[in-house]
């Protein structure tokens, strides 16, 4: 079905300007631009506008080559990656902390041994700046609240385990990271659930890194690392 251009001076039968508002109305639109001319070109014009948007968009299917929220509340994956061979050490790099906090990082540890090991979470690798963590854990029927100082802070695993952290890290406030972590023994029983807060006191450096390392993480551990933007 062609697009019929009207001239001046010219008679044109009623159905080939039918025919002009079908390409209009239905089947695919491409972007127009201000003559109106139907155009294929990419990357180039707007659906509404800052100022004028629409109000409702009702689609089957929508694909986004990217993707960026007015109030900053729409999260993506950062990361999405899986332990191939053991490592003791996963850097996240390329991060903005002002730009797309905050982040919540998701980890399922598989270790290579049934000991306890400390795996420690740094802001930019910094294991130097002092933090206050509060905690409250369990261990079969009792329970262990308290307050830690020092500068390293981590959350221990026994075995395989799984962490949720939401981490803020805008610049002018000091580093925080609220985490819950379970953890299971060498049988992949439960050994503990833990709550921890933690204050990093530095409120002047730009989050550009996260370090997780500790023990020796096998193959199939898993860590989720989602932004907002």
């Amino acid at each position: 079905m062609p697009f019929n251009i009207i001239y001046p001076l010219t008679s044109m039968d009623a159905e080939d300007v039918n025919q002009n508002f079908l390409h209009i109305g239905q089947g695919t639109i491409y972007p127009r631009d201000a003559s109106s001319k139907m155009q294929t070109k990419n990357d180039t014009y707007n659906l509404g506008s800052s100022t004028t948007t629409w109000k409702n968009l009702n689609c089957y299917n929508i694909f986004f080559d990217s993707l960026t929220s007015t109030d900053h509340s729409l999260p993506y994956v950062i990361l999405n990656y899986e332990v191939q061979t053991i490592t003791t050490r996963i850097e996240i790099s390329g991060l903005n902390g002002d730009s797309n906090d905050p982040y919540e990082i998701y980890i399922y540890f598989k270790m290579t041994t049934g000991s306890i090991e400390p795996i420690c979470l740094y802001f930019n690798g910094d294991t130097t700046t002092s933090k206050v963590t509060q905690y409250l854990y369990n261990v079969g029927i009792n329970i262990f609240p308290g307050t830690d100082t020092g500068t390293n802070y981590n959350f221990i695993c026994y075995g395989n385990g799984f962490l949720k952290a939401r981490i803020n890290s805008k610049t002018g406030y000091n580093k925080t990271c609220e985490i819950f972590c379970v953890t299971l023994d060498a049988n992949d029983s439960f050994e503990r659930v833990e709550f921890k807060t933690i204050s990093l006191n530095d409120s002047i450096t730009t989050l550009t890194s996260l370090v997780v390392d500790g023990g020796e993480f096998k193959a199939g551990t898993h860590y989720i690392l989602i932004g907002n933007k």
